[in-house]
């Protein structure tokens, strides 16, 4: 018959070599050095460097999209109209809730009474400000022509920029 022995399944356990590595240790030597904690910051402040100006273009751009987005919609919406009905003319940026976009400033026919059909006949812009840049797109309701300005010198009369730091 056989026998177990708790003392000697015990007297094994404890001659294991990470048991007696574990029962070696002593106090303070678990968790991280201040050394290691420092170079964990140290990445993350370089990762956080890196992503936040990457995230601040990307809202620039978001921003310089919407505006795009609006001004074509409401140049289709008079090209419909005026097919469908004979007389141009398309809902005005200020009495639509979702047309407002931050830091975007709309003027000309964008903006234009819209019942009367003067508001496609002429040019709409859409000014993207971020800081001190400016950046203005222009669609003509009449021809459908884009253009564009900017405070800087990277503009391109006759297109629109794909992103805001094109347009500068």
């Amino acid at each position: 018959m056989c026998q177990f022995s708790y003392m000697t399944a015990f007297q094994s356990y404890l001659a294991s070599a990470k048991i007696k590595k574990v029962l070696n240790r002593r106090p303070g030597e678990e968790g991280f050095s201040l050394i290691e904690l420092v170079v964990v910051v140290a990445v993350l402040a370089v990762l956080a460097a890196v992503a936040i100006p990457n995230f601040t273009a990307l809202t620039d751009d978001a921003r310089l999209n919407s505006a795009k987005q609006t001004l074509v919609n409401q140049y289709k919406e008079c090209e419909y109209n005026s097919a469908r009905t004979g007389v141009a003319d398309h809902t005005e940026v200020s009495g639509t809730a979702n047309a407002v976009i931050s830091g975007v400033t709309f003027a000309g026919d964008a903006i234009e009474e819209a019942d009367t059909g003067a508001g496609c006949a002429g040019a709409a812009t859409a000014a993207i400000t971020v800081g001190s840049d400016i950046c203005t797109l222009q669609l003509l309701y009449n021809t459908g022509v884009k253009s564009s300005t900017s405070s800087g010198d990277g503009a391109t009369a006759g297109t629109w920029p794909s992103t805001f730091a094109d347009c500068l």
